[in-house]
């Protein structure tokens, strides 16, 4: 026999309608899934990125005023001080302590004056770092070659880093 009642034909089973809603949260999930994993290594890029900014302005200062300065001087062929007198006519002078950190002193009238310029996340090793200075004598130009190496440390994650630049004074001593 033949069942005529359309209410029977027609819809959805209860069983149908669970299935569907299970296979439409599991793909919900998956997709929030892997929103919040974007989310979150666009953060570290942009955290990696400023730290990565921090380092090139290091650089960038210590070149920028070295261009314009005179009267290099260094302990040694790699030194961790390095000292100069300024276009301003201040002493200047960048070091690489044994803290990880870089420090420019300004002596301005006899005044000391240091700044760390280094994040926290920024880790110089000292024993691979240093300024090294060729042609130091009067009537030549002056070439200084800045090495900074060390270690990055931004949400559990090390990454090493190895920077070098060579700088020539602008003007003949």
């Amino acid at each position: 026999m033949k069942n005529t009642n359309p209410k029977l034909v027609c819809g959805y089973t209860i069983i149908e309608t669970m299935v569907s809603i299970s296979v439409f949260l599991i793909a919900i999930l998956i997709g929030m899934s892997a929103l919040l994993n974007a989310n979150s290594t666009q953060r570290k890029a942009n955290d990696m990125r400023a730290i990565l900014d921090n380092l090139s302005f290091i650089m960038e200062d210590i070149s920028r005023n070295l261009r314009m300065g005179n009267g290099y001087s260094c302990d040694n062929n790699n030194c961790k001080k390095f000292s100069f007198t300024g276009s301003d006519g201040n002493g200047w002078s960048y070091e690489i302590n044994l803290d990880k950190k870089v420090i420019r002193d300004v002596i301005k009238n006899s005044i000391s004056d240091p700044v760390i310029l280094n994040s926290e996340e920024i880790k110089i090793d000292s024993v691979n770092s240093g300024f090294t200075i060729i042609n130091n004598t009067t009537g030549k130009q002056s070439f200084v070659i800045i090495k900074l190496s060390g270690e990055i440390k931004s949400k559990d994650v090390t990454t090493p880093f190895s920077l070098q630049t060579s700088v020539s004074r602008r003007a003949l001593e």
